[in-house]
């Protein structure tokens, strides 16, 4: 495909121009013709595609092909955006899910070892009253050994215990 290249003009140039088109009108009544065409010759210049990338400066427009090229690649960023904030979105909701369940779970474990804690707290008590109760037991048992060996000095002999 052929190019066209445009002389990149400055809106100074231009005005430079106009002014210049003003003043031959302005000096030459007769020549009203010829500064109506030149005006019109500078239109023709300002009505060329060209695109403003910054103030003060020209440049001039894409072929096709790259219009397409940059088309489809602004297309597919925005597709990825898309696609990207959908991901963003899913993972969010997927956090805030897992977050959830995470504080269920943790709020029922600590209620397993609150109950797994009050059940140890009672067999400990348990276990101190059991403890009491054969100590009680084992000292009164010690009592009536003692009682029965001096009742079987009498010619009866009872085991005795160590």
């Amino acid at each position: 495909m052929a190019r066209v290249h445009l002389r990149k003009r400055t809106e100074l140039e231009m005005n430079e121009d106009l002014n210049a088109n003003a003043a031959k009108r302005s000096t030459d009544p007769n020549n009203s013709k010829s500064s109506y065409e030149e005006i019109y010759a500078n239109k023709a210049v300002l009505d060329t595609p060209v695109t403003r990338s910054h103030k003060g400066t020209m440049t001039s427009g894409l072929n096709a092909a790259e219009t397409t090229s940059y088309r489809l690649a602004a297309v597919c960023l925005g597709l990825m955006c898309v696609l990207l904030l959908a991901a963003v979105t899913v993972l969010c909701f997927t956090f805030i899910t897992e977050t959830d369940q995470l504080q269920i779970s943790y709020t029922n474990l600590t209620i397993e070892y609150e109950e797994l804690q009050t059940s140890i707290d009672n067999l400990i008590t348990k276990r101190d009253q059991l403890q009491a109760s054969y100590n009680d037991l084992t000292k009164e048992h010690h009592v009536l050994l003692k009682g029965l060996s001096h009742l079987g000095s009498g010619g009866v002999k009872y085991p005795t215990v160590k």
